[in-house]
């Protein structure tokens, strides 16, 4: 089974205009320690981080489709949290029984209103 793992991009310049070239995107060592995990148990994975590329949901969902994936993660922190939406939108749109699962912080917190929008199958609780 393929497992394709993101850290959804986040609008840098509109969320910290002029110090935005300051915020050097980070290693999001979650995914990594997922997708370790995902590796060990026989799963294929691979792992997108839309914010340090700014790639968009459109391309990104192409990309991982086209690989595959019947399953997909986010990490979904606020200031990301409209870029996952994009995201997982266009997924299902590509792929209507594609399984979506979001974690993290805005996704604990705004679990119901994920689920009921449909943005993913499901939510990782204190992952």
């Amino acid at each position: 089974m393929k497992v394709a793992l993101v850290n959804p991009g986040a609008d840098l310049k509109k969320m910290f205009g002029m110090y935005a070239a300051a915020m050097q995107p980070q290693v999001p060592q979650g995914l990594c320690y997922i997708a370790a995990t995902l590796l060990e148990a026989g799963f294929e994975v691979r792992v997108d981080d839309q914010y340090a590329t700014q790639e968009s949901s459109v391309a990104l969902a192409r990309k991982i489709l086209d690989w595959g994936a019947e399953i997909v993660g986010g990490s979904v922190l606020t200031p990301a949290a409209r870029w996952a939406e994009g995201l997982s939108k266009e997924l299902r749109r590509l792929k209507p029984d594609i399984k979506i699962i979001w974690g993290n912080i805005h996704a604990r917190v705004f679990c119901d209103d994920i689920l009921e929008a449909k943005l993913a199958d499901a939510v990782c609780h204190w992952e």
